[in-house]
């Protein structure tokens, strides 16, 4: 036998920079630009506890655009290298505020991400072949692939022409059924290639503190489909964790 092995990884969300924030960050810099220290100071010496941390980053990193709070947030890059050096290395983009700087600004945050030495980005795609690129990473041995979906968009779409790619079933080019299908196939796809498939999902009601009849739905269809972590976002208050036996 060769015994047994474990990971810890952490998870964390909805990371949303509203202005208070970042003016707090900019009157702490001393060379003029953001210091998110202080804003998070208390998680970081539990989060070097972990093998690896999850983050659903809720605003995006346009650097064409200043930063912007309420209702089309855009943060500072100083943001994104903070949770980085945080021990932050998995990245989910895929929630409602994901198009605040429409399809330009996600693909700014794409290419911010991906110029990030050992981070891992989910949810926002470049385009197909991105989005059907399984993207993991391995600890102690176990390898951990991760997929991101989200149920609403604040009725902002991608352009037509545009290749980049978000799951949601409020996507321009996908239908409740082909949200549901492009779920299964992805998460087929990636347990082909992993130990562990780890979901983060973007749920539309906020405020709620008991799961809505659409995230049971979503939920019980990702656990059929194989997934075995499902990472819950959006209600922006803390909802129960349950265990599922998956017959």
């Amino acid at each position: 036998s060769l015994g047994s092995v474990s990971a810890r990884f952490m998870c964390a969300g909805d990371n949303l920079i509203h202005n208070v924030i970042y003016q707090q960050a900019a009157s702490r810099s001393a060379t003029g630009g953001y210091d998110f220290t202080f804003a998070y100071e208390k998680i970081a010496p539990v989060l070097k506890l972990s093998d690896f941390a999850i983050l659903n980053q809720e605003t995006v990193i346009s650097k064409s655009n200043e930063p912007s709070s309420y209702p089309l947030f855009n943060s500072p890059a100083e943001l994104g290298e903070h949770m980085v050096k945080l021990g932050f290395n998995v990245i989910n983009h895929a929630n409602n505020h994901v198009l605040d700087q429409g399809a330009a600004g996600a693909c700014e945050t794409v290419e911010f991400w991906k110029s990030q030495s050992g981070v891992i980005l989910t949810g926002l795609y470049s385009d197909e072949t991105d989005m059907n690129t399984v993207k993991t990473n391995t600890v102690n041995g176990i390898t951990f692939s991760h997929l991101g979906f989200t149920e609403y968009l604040n009725g902002l779409s991608l352009p037509a022409d545009s290749a980049l790619k978000i799951v949601s079933p409020v996507s321009a080019d996908f239908t409740k059924d082909t949200f549901f299908a492009t779920m299964k196939a992805m998460v087929e796809n990636a347990k082909a290639s992993s130990d562990v498939v780890c979901v983060s999902v973007h749920f539309q009601q906020e405020n709620n503190t008991t799961p809505s009849a659409s995230q049971e739905e979503i939920v019980n269809a990702l656990v059929s489909y194989g997934a075995d972590v499902i990472i819950g976002t959006g209600p922006h208050v803390l909802q129960p964790i349950k265990y599922v036996e998956r017959t």
